[in-house]
């Protein structure tokens, strides 16, 4: 040992151990330098269908390769999921190492069936409820444990707002043309109106910057007010391309529609060449829907498409005029003018992208719409019965089924002595457990209240129970002879007016004798005004009429003077300038006059103009207050508005058809 410590020492073991050290160090810095750092990346975990099928394929005897090669797997992937089934006989995920989820399992369905329930439901709220059930996390637990449901949040689709009517057009319209074939829709001609703007937002800009760089001018879009301007263009096409397109350069109405059509609708189909019998498809706009519009279509032989509104996604020229606002955006217009010479020159290069343009089938488009609007119709509970009034020893019954029953119940339907008020106020005393109720037209419109049952046994109507909608048909009416009609009418009119004799309430007697006396009070303020303002008037009359012949006595003086001067006193070439300053003077006469006023001399205009002038002349001479006659009249006729709603429930008895215009019952 001594010996070895002595060698330790020496100079020899010291240069031996510091050459031992160096050549270490030289090695660790040749591994570090030359060896590169791996890091593996986590791969995306295989689904549970994919490993099931792995080790189906195994025990059917294929080899690993084949499986990775059946399936697009890894071989040492396959071998590990195989080695697993052996093992524990199961292909399911092992429990893993590391802390739980903060939200276990039962909280996950909870929010879960909160946002499947409410989609707009925010995180806050979603961690205030899982606070109150002893859950304490963040906002970013929230969607990461959602984001794992399959769930994420995303912007919410603006679409045009569907009413019951709405979407049961929609389904009846995509039902009826779901099977047709690809060629009908090829003889179809698309129209619709669009508005492109200037400066606005025609289409989606994308730019790449760097962080906190979203201000530079690059990287931003000037904006104006209302888009710096826009025009209007009118537009058609079908499946062989781009008919005509034209700007509207003012506001359209159903006259300037009907001329936009006789000049660019027959000129664009004998450019695409139409087939035999083609259609023409225009949305639901007033415009487009006029009497005199249909009358003019029918006059032409055009045959149109029946189209349901609200319904801008049926129409492929939407994707059309998006395309044309994309490419019109790249060119940048800076005016109007080139604007509409832009998209001028824009919609003529539409044919070489056609295909691309209007990619999406329309039996495509009309399956989504059977199926949006089918859920949309469980959504709002729209399912739709048929039922009908039956006539029983002379009184009409509805035989009506209820929500908390398993039979149907028989309501006595009385049209003389009831209103459609009545008649859910019975509904819902029946059973409990209506919440609504609500009778509305066959369109969809809802009824008043107080229309009588006999006006509502009339015509079909439609009943609403808690969203589900039945579709009441009326009883049909007998023909009778018109003695008869007669007679009936009259017995109706007594019993009207007995009824209302003994059943009126006092309170609306008492109401209506006051607002009587207060009526016959204004009307004899008014007497004296009114006489006053009859001969203020006649005198008015007479003074606007009274200028007019004046004005045309003086233009007759003018005439006849000018022409004696040129014709016995003067030759024409004195005459000639004098002429035509005097009609310059006139003109000039005239626009100062609109300078002035901001007005037109319009002689309808300047005589109405001079009445009034003439009116209120002779007002203040006669002191005839003007504003105490309008508050007089504003206040008769608040008081006629007011007695004409408190006689009208009393009226509404019987149909407003079968009483005389004056026809009233006398008050006891």
């Amino acid at each position: 040992m001594k010996g070895i410590k002595d060698f330790k020492k020496c100079r020899y073991w010291k240069m031996i151990n510091f050459g031992i050290v160096t050549y270490k160090r030289h090695l660790s810095t040749t591994s570090n330098s030359q060896t590169p750092n791996y890091t593996m990346a986590k791969t995306k975990e295989l689904s549970k269908d994919t490993r099931n099928k792995i080790v189906d394929l195994h025990q059917a005897g294929k080899t690993e390769s084949a499986i990775g090669k059946q399936l697009g797997v890894k071989k040492s992937t396959v071998g590990a999921i195989i080695r697993k089934w052996k093992t524990y006989k199961s292909s399911d995920n092992l429990p893993r190492s590391g802390a739980p989820r903060k939200i276990s399992p039962r909280g996950v369905k909870m929010i879960t069936r909160t946002v499947s329930k409410n989609p707009r439901t925010t995180r806050g709220d979603l961690v205030n409820d899982l606070q109150r059930a002893g859950t304490k996390v963040t906002k970013a637990t929230i969607s990461n444990t959602l984001r794992r449901q399959g769930l994420k949040s995303c912007s919410a689709r603006r679409v045009p707002l569907l009413k019951p009517v709405h979407v049961r057009a929609r389904l009846k319209f995509a039902r009826e043309h779901l099977d047709d074939p690809e060629e009908d829709w090829e003889n179809v001609i698309w129209s619709d109106e669009t508005k492109i703007e200037l400066f606005g937002k025609n289409s989606t800009c994308r730019v790449w910057r760097r962080k906190n760089a979203e201000l530079h001018p690059k990287n931003t879009i000037p904006t104006v007010k209302h888009g710096g301007g826009n025009i209007m263009l009118w537009g058609c096409f079908s499946a062989k391309g781009p008919g005509r397109l034209i700007r509207v350069k003012e506001r359209m109405n159903g006259a300037m529609y009907r001329e936009i059509l006789s000049k660019n609708l027959l000129p664009s189909a004998r450019a695409l060449k139409m087939k035999r019998g083609w259609v023409f498809q225009h949305v639901n706009d007033p415009k487009h829907t006029a009497r005199a519009t249909k009358e003019w279509l029918r006059k032409k032989h055009f045959k149109v498409l029946e189209w349901p509104s609200q319904s801008p996604d049926l129409n492929p020229i939407e994707n059309l005029w998006r395309e044309l606002k994309i490419r019109v955006a790249q060119r940048q217009p800076q005016n109007i003018t080139a604007l509409e010479e832009i998209c001028m020159e824009e919609w003529a290069k539409l044919p070489a992208t056609w295909k691309k343009v209007t990619s999406p089938a329309n039996s495509f488009r009309l399956s989504t719409v059977c199926n949006v609007c089918l859920s949309i119709a469980y959504t709002f509970c729209l399912s739709v019965h048929d039922l009908s009034v039956q006539y029983k020893h002379g009184r009409p019954v509805l035989a009506l089924p209820l929500p908390s029953r398993q039979e149907k119940c028989l309501f006595h339907l009385r049209p003389m002595l009831s209103t459609v008020s009545d008649f859910i106020h019975d509904i819902q005393r029946e059973d409990p457990g209506i919440s609504t109720a609500s009778v509305h037209t066959t369109d969809g419109v809802r009824i008043a209240s107080t229309t009588s049952m006999n006006t509502l046994l009339n015509t079909d109507f439609q009943l609403c129970i808690n969203g589900v909608v039945y579709n009441v048909q009326s009883a049909p009416t007998e023909t009778v002879s018109s003695e008869t009609v007669t007679s009936v009418a009259d017995i109706k009119n007594m019993v009207h007016m007995l009824h209302t004799a003994l059943n009126l309430p006092e309170r609306h007697l008492v109401k209506e004798r006051q607002l009587q006396q207060k009526l016959d009070i204004l009307k004899q303020e008014l007497v004296p005004l009114e006489q006053m303002k009859a001969h203020l008037d006649l005198k008015a009359e007479h003074s606007s009429s009274r200028a007019v012949w004046g004005g045309l006595a003086l233009l007759s003086v003018q005439g006849g003077a000018l022409a004696w001067l040129t014709w016995w006193v003067y030759s024409w070439d004195i005459m000639e300038p004098v002429t035509y300053f005097i009609t310059y003077g006139t003109s000039m006469g005239v626009y100062a006059y609109y300078v002035l006023t901001k007005q037109d001399y319009v002689y309808p205009d300047a005589k109405d103009r001079q009445f009034l002038h003439s009116f209120y002349k002779g007002a203040k001479k006669q002191k005839f207050d003007v504003e105490k006659y309008n508050t007089l009249k504003d206040k008769l006729a608040s008081v006629e508005d007011d007695l004409r709603r408190l006689r009208n429930p009393n009226r509404l008895q019987l149909p407003v058809e079968q009483l005389e215009p004056n026809s009233h019952a006398a008050l006891p």
